[in-house]
């Protein structure tokens, strides 16, 4: 009947059923258990009588169908059950019940009782008197004289006992749930989207016709772009800041008009299932569309267009259920992430690209330039709380995958709060502790694969001055985190523009031997790091358009340029104090033949040749020269017929005139750091907050 029973000990664990034959077949065991007893001393024998107990505890140890005269130990048996004696089938476990007035069976069994617990462990002591049987009107024992005795008071006390028991188990942690980057929640006023380029809020405004919303775009160079408002006709809930404009998208659109279904009691007892499916019936057979006001809407505001502005602006229905959980945009393209794990790609103009599925649940989505990244859950979060999340780079223009793997950059027990890509176009996220960090991923020579790390680059908790501080982040521009410092509250106030602050990256390195150039060892990694990630934007870039390769190719000498020259001042830092092993693994880190030819003067100037024939050696094994002598010499050996046609097949003057100023232009860039440096004073090291 659903009612709980307390019992007490061994005999007792038994089916209710079961406790009156139980009860009435103990008194016919309590009459044969002399005997018993009787007959197993005389049949039973022990090789090693222990010295305290009574000859009866012999019974553990029988033989096993041979006669008495057999007295070797291989006959012996362990198991009860073996036996034909009638103790065999007795339960050794359970005690049976004897007279009150019989203390010499009671004697025994208590022995027979402690032989069994001392033998066994998995034996449980009892609690209570195990030896008296169920009575009628037993409150303890009897079901019905439980219920009678139990009110209505005492059955709430085991209901809420029962749940402080259930509450006690520990849940499992859950999956995180998506979100857009930079955003606060829903309320009458948000924003819904705050980068380098500028914030999107929304906010509720009240006329005579009632309540309605209006997105508000504001720039971050408010010097060249004016604020752009304009009404929001389907309550966008997710919105988001690019290049070319703001691409938004709204929640599923319930559909409440009953025109089309008559008004009748036979409809109105129908479920809400049925009643959506006779609703789309009655609008195919009066000519609209079924699929109308069935998924989320998504709207295009596009800044400008070369075509007519009525074609500027455009705006889509996803299909039926299918709801929009983040929205990206970059140059030329769009992305939408569904609940459907759908991330469909439009154009800035509203063609529909590829459709491609995600291998987990998403979380959000960003992008900038050509790439868009698709953060997902990889699997069920770990027992600590911390979230297994993946990633997916894609090519936003043709949707093609470039590198997936997964974020390891999450702290213990942490889940992610923002993602985005810094001004170079790499990667970025930060989790819930704090700790921001940068996907790298670099190509390697000769293969057609890249290898991808994350990398930490800042770490907020060092920079909280109390508990109750926080750093709500915007973007990652300029080597700088910039970010809205918070007290006390986690999102900023949407009525009031808060101030901005920037925070420098600053890999977080181990201080140790004694040196105070911790600041320029940072610098330079940090900036290493940067070029590979900067030479893998490029080579996306060059495969798209292969007409760009120079001018590529001289932005990439420029950024070798300008982390050579950190580098190199590092490196006369060591070689004044005299550490040449590290001064070697340093120059291996210069990008440029004439960083190592600096170099190796600088060594020389300080008089450490052995430093300097390295550092040469190093030079000729990265940059040949041997191929511009070959050259010579072939020209030599032809004849002047052969060497007009090759010079007429060669480039005209202009580019070599060009080239020339380019590698003019590149040693006066070098020659800021000429050996010199050597003799100015050292600079204290910059204090950093």
């Amino acid at each position: 009947n659903g009612s709980m029973q307390t019992i007490a000990g061994r005999d007792h664990i038994l089916p209710v059923g079961l406790l009156e034959s139980k009860a009435t077949s103990t008194l016919d065991d309590n009459n044969e258990v002399e005997e018993d007893l009787e007959e197993t001393q005389e049949a039973e024998f022990d090789t090693q009588p222990p010295m305290d107990l009574p000859v009866v505890e012999k019974k553990r140890f029988k033989k096993a169908n041979v006669d008495e005269e057999q007295d070797s130990d291989d006959d012996l048996i362990f198991d009860q059950s073996q036996s034909n004696d009638k103790s065999a089938t007795k339960n050794q476990f359970v005690d049976d019940e004897a007279d009150d007035n019989d203390v010499d069976g009671e004697d025994v069994r208590t022995i027979n009782a402690k032989d069994d617990l001392d033998n066994f462990d998995d034996v449980i002591e009892p609690t209570q008197n195990d030896n008296e049987a169920v009575t009628p009107g037993d409150a303890q024992n009897d079901p019905d004289a439980f219920d009678e005795n139990m009110d209505d008071d005492d059955y709430d006390d085991l209901d809420l006992n029962a749940n402080n028991i259930g509450s006690k188990v520990t849940a499992l942690p859950e999956p995180q749930a998506p979100f857009a980057p930079s955003s606060t929640p829903l309320a009458n006023r948000r924003i819904l989207c705050w980068n380098h380029h500028g914030v999107i809020t929304s906010r509720e405004r009240r006329d005579m016709d009632g309540t309605y919303r209006t997105i508000d775009f504001s720039f971050t160079d408010s010097a060249t772009n004016r604020p752009i408002s304009f009404r929001d006709p389907y309550n966008f809930i997710i919105g988001t800041f690019g290049e070319d404009g703001g691409l938004f998208a709204s929640d599923l659109t319930e559909d409440d008009d009953d025109d089309d279904i008559p008004d009748d009691d036979f409809l109105n007892r129908m479920s809400d299932t049925t009643r959506a499916i006779v609703k789309k019936s009655g609008r195919r057979k009066n000519g609209l569309k079924s699929e109308s006001a069935t998924g989320s809407n998504v709207y295009f505001h596009r800044f400008d267009t070369f075509g007519a502005n009525s074609d500027k602006d455009w705006h889509l229905v996803l299909p039926e259920g299918e709801r929009a959980l983040g929205c990206a945009t970059g140059a030329g393209w769009n992305a939408v992430v569904t609940n459907r794990r759908f991330v469909r790609f439009l154009s800035a103009a509203g063609m529909q690209g590829p459709v491609i599925w995600l291998k987990g649940d998403p979380v959000t989505v960003v992008g900038s330039g050509r790439l868009c990244a698709a953060i997902f859950h990889e699997g069920n979060p770990l027992m600590d709380g911390t979230q297994r999340l993946g990633y997916a780079l894609y090519d936003g223009v043709t949707g093609r995958l470039i590198v997936e793997g997964t974020i390891s950059a999450i702290s213990c027990g942490s889940s992610l709060s923002w993602a985005g890509f810094n001004s170079d176009l790499s990667l970025c996220v930060m989790d819930k502790e704090g700790m921001v960090s940068m996907l790298v991923v670099t190509k390697m020579d000769g293969s057609a694969g890249s290898t991808c790390r994350w990398v930490p680059v800042l770490d907020t908790l060092g920079l909280k001055k109390s508990r109750e501080d926080e750093f709500w982040p915007v973007s990652i521009q300029g080597g700088k985190f910039v970010c809205v410092p918070l007290k006390g509250v986690k999102h900023p106030d949407p009525a009031r523009r808060p101030l901005t602050t920037a925070f420098p990256l600053r890999v977080p390195l181990a201080r140790g031997n004694g040196r105070r150039s911790i600041i320029m060892d940072e610098v330079c990694v940090r900036a290493n790091l940067a070029l590979e990630n900067k030479k893998f934007v490029q080579d996306l870039e060059l495969s798209a358009n292969p007409g760009i390769e120079d001018e590529l190719e001289d932005e990439y000498t420029q950024a070798c340029v300008q982390v050579d020259k950190v580098t190199i001042k590092l490196l006369f830092n060591l070689m004044k104090e005299e550490k040449l092993e590290n001064a070697y693994d340093l120059a291996q880190r210069l990008h440029l033949v004439e960083s190592l030819i600096v170099a190796s003067k600088g060594a020389d100037r300080v008089g450490q040749t052995r430093l300097s024939d390295r550092i040469h050696e190093l030079r000729e094994m990265r940059f040949p020269v041997g191929n511009e002598d070959d050259d010579d010499e072939q020209q030599y050996d032809q004849t002047p017929q052969e060497r007009s046609s090759l010079s007429s097949k060669n480039v005209s003057p202009d580019t070599d005139t060009a080239r020339f100023s380019k590698r003019r232009e590149r040693e006066e860039d070098h020659a800021e750091l000429d050996v010199d440096t050597l003799d100015e004073p050292e600079r204290e090291p910059v204090k950093v907050r």
